[in-house]
C-alpha cells in the first residue's frame, strides 16, 4: 500500500512539473510591442525621435526593425525611420498620432501635440515717451509668434529703472503724482528666459496738440517751403522733437531740416501730404501742389525753342562767407534734350553798383561791388529767351564809428541826466554812429547794457538819432551792424 501511494505522489509531482514548464512557455511567448517617444509636445520644425520595445514577463528587448507610422495628423508631419518632423506649417493644438509594426506585432499608440514657443515680445506705449507726473500709461504686448502656446499671466512686467516713482499694474504704468520733472522711467516685459525691448519715458510736460502750417503750399520744382510745427502746451517736454512724416508723393519731395523740398524732376501737378508727430501726437495733415519752373511755364507761353534751367533761383553773396555760390545753367531744347553748344550771357540788369558777373560758359561766378540787391539776367545769343536770378550781395561795413565826441575821449565815461532837474522834462542824448567803408551796408542795431545786469529797451532806446535812457547807473551802449552777414561787425 505505501508502495502505492509513493507512487501516485511521483505522477503528481510529473504532472505538476509539466503543467508549471507549460505555463513557463506561454508566458514566454506572449510579448508587447512597445512605443515611447522623447518629447510628447514639439513645436514646428522640431522633431520627435521614436524608441520601440518587446517587452514579455521580466524581460525587455530593443527593436530595431520597427515600422513607424502616422495614424492621424499626417497633414502636421512626415516620419522617416523613428524620427517624426513637424511641418512649419503646424500650428498650436494640432495632434499627431504615431504606432509602430513588426513581426506581425503592433503597438500602442502615442500622441504627439503642436506648441509655439514664444520667441519674442515687442512692448509699445503709443509713440508715448514723456509722461506726466500722475498720468496713466497704456502697455502694450506683441507676441511672436502671435499665436504662441503660454499663460499670458506668466509674462511679467519689470520697472528697470524708477521703481520708486511708479508702478505697474494690468499693463498701465501709474506714475506717482510725486514723480520730479526729468526722472526716468526704464520698463520691460518678462517671459522665463525671454525679454522684450526696453521703453524709456521722462517725467516732464507731454504734448497735447500739435498744429502744422506752411509758408507756401504750391511749390515750384527744385524749390522749398518753411514748415512750422505749432505744439501745445507752450512748455511741453518733447516740444522741439518733431518728426516730420510725407505721407504721399514721397517720390517728388522729402523734408529737410523742417522744410519741405520738392525734387527737380517732380511731376508738374502732382501733390504731396504730409503730417508731423511731436511726443506720440499727430498734427493735421497739409497739402501740396508741385508747380512748374519758370523756364517751364515760359515755354508753354512763348513756344520758345529754348528753356533755360538755372541751379537757384535766389542767391544771396555774403562777404564774410567761407563760400560763394556759383550760378549754373541747364538749356534744353524743344524735345527737352540737353544742349550745350549754344552761347550764355549774363546780364545785371538791377544792382550793378553791387554786383559784377564773370561768365564761364553754362557757369557765372559773382564779384560783389556793394550791399543791396541785383538782378542778373540769363541770356542765350540768338534768342529772346531770358531767366531772372534775383542775388542779395550782403556787405558789413569794415567798422561802426560813433559820435566823434566819444571817440575823441575814448575810455572816458560819461554823465547824462535822464531827467532835466530844472524842468523835469525828460532829456534825450543826441547819438548817430557810423559806418566805414564804401558801398557797405548803413543799417545799425544799438543794444544797452546796465552794469546791474539789464539789457534791452528797459534800460534805453534809441530813435530818430537820440537815446532816451529809462535807467539810471553806468550804462553801455554797443552799436553794430545789421547787414544780415554771418559775421557782423
Amino acid at each position: 500500500m505505501k508502495k502505492v501511494k509513493g507512487l501516485i505522489y511521483a505522477a503528481v509531482c510529473v504532472v505538476m512539473a509539466l503543467a508549471f514548464s507549460a505555463c513557463s512557455q506561454l508566458t514566454e511567448a506572449v510579448k508587447t510591442l512597445v512605443i515611447s517617444a522623447d518629447k510628447t509636445v514639439a513645436a514646428p520644425g522640431q522633431t520627435v525621435t521614436f524608441d520601440a520595445k518587446l517587452v514579455g514577463g521580466n524581460e525587455t528587448e530593443t527593436v530595431a526593425n520597427a515600422v513607424y507610422g502616422i495614424v492621424s495628423g499626417e497633414e502636421f508631419a512626415a516620419i522617416d525611420g523613428n524620427v517624426l518632423t513637424i511641418a512649419e506649417t503646424a500650428t498650436t493644438g494640432d495632434k499627431i498620432v504615431v504606432k509602430a509594426t513588426s513581426d506581425k506585432l503592433t503597438s500602442n499608440e502615442i500622441e504627439i501635440e503642436v506648441s509655439l514657443p514664444l520667441t519674442g515680445i515687442e512692448i509699445s506705449a503709443n509713440g508715448v515717451s514723456t509722461v506726466e507726473a500722475g498720468d496713466v500709461i497704456v502697455l502694450g504686448k506683441v507676441l511672436t509668434p502671435e499665436t504662441a502656446d503660454i499663460n499670458p499671466s506668466e509674462i511679467q512686467w519689470q520697472i528697470v529703472e524708477g521703481n520708486d516713482i511708479c508702478v505697474i499694474n494690468s499693463d498701465m504704468l501709474l506714475v506717482n503724482k510725486t514723480a520730479a520733472t526729468g526722472s526716468v522711467i526704464t520698463v520691460k516685459a518678462v517671459y522665463r528666459e525671454i525679454e522684450s525691448n526696453a521703453l524709456t519715458f521722462t517725467v516732464g510736460y507731454p504734448v497735447t496738440s500739435v498744429q502744422i502750417s506752411a509758408v507756401s503750399y504750391e511749390i515750384v520744382k527744385g524749390n522749398s517751403t518753411m514748415l512750422k510745427a505749432e505744439v501745445a502746451p507752450e512748455n511741453a517736454t518733447e516740444k522741439n522733437n518733431v518728426t516730420w512724416t510725407v505721407l504721399s508723393g514721397e517720390e517728388y519731395a522729402e523734408v529737410v531740416s523742417n522744410s519741405l523740398v520738392v525734387k527737380d524732376d517732380a511731376l508738374t501737378g502732382a501733390t504731396i501730404t504730409l503730417k508731423a508727430t511731436v511726443g506720440g501726437v499727430e498734427s493735421n495733415t497739409l497739402t501740396f501742389t508741385v508747380k512748374a519752373t519758370q523756364y517751364e511755364v515760359q515755354y508753354e507761353e512763348n513756344k520758345s525753342k529754348f528753356m533755360i534751367n538755372v541751379s537757384e533761383e535766389n542767391i544771396t553773396l555774403d562777404k564774410n562767407a567761407t563760400s560763394s555760390p556759383v550760378l549754373e545753367v541747364r538749356l534744353y531744347n524743344y524735345n527737352f534734350e540737353r544742349v550745350t553748344d549754344k552761347e550764355i550771357t549774363y546780364t545785371v540788369i538791377e544792382g550793378s553798383d553791387y554786383l559784377g558777373v564773370e561768365a564761364d560758359g553754362y557757369k557765372c561766378s559773382f564779384k560783389l561791388l556793394g550791399h543791396g540787391k541785383a538782378v542778373v539776367r540769363v541770356g542765350i545769343v540768338g534768342s529772346e529767351v531770358t531767366h531772372d536770378v534775383n542775388v542779395n550781395v550782403v556787405v558789413p561795413p569794415d567798422a561802426v564809428t560813433l559820435p566823434e565826441v566819444f571817440t575823441e575821449r575814448a575810455g572816458l565815461a560819461y554823465s547824462f541826466s535822464k531827467v532835466n532837474p530844472t524842468t523835469q522834462a525828460v532829456e534825450t542824448l543826441p547819438f548817430v554812429a557810423g559806418v566805414a567803408g564804401e558801398k557797405v551796408c548803413s543799417d545799425l542795431k544799438y543794444s544797452f547794457i546796465n552794469e546791474n545786469g539789464d539789457s534791452g529797451d528797459s534800460v534805453a532806446e534809441w530813435n530818430d538819432g537820440r537815446i532816451t535812457f529809462k535807467q539810471t547807473g553806468k550804462i553801455t551802449v554797443l552799436v553794430s551792424s545789421d547787414s544780415g552777414s554771418r559775421v557782423e561787425t
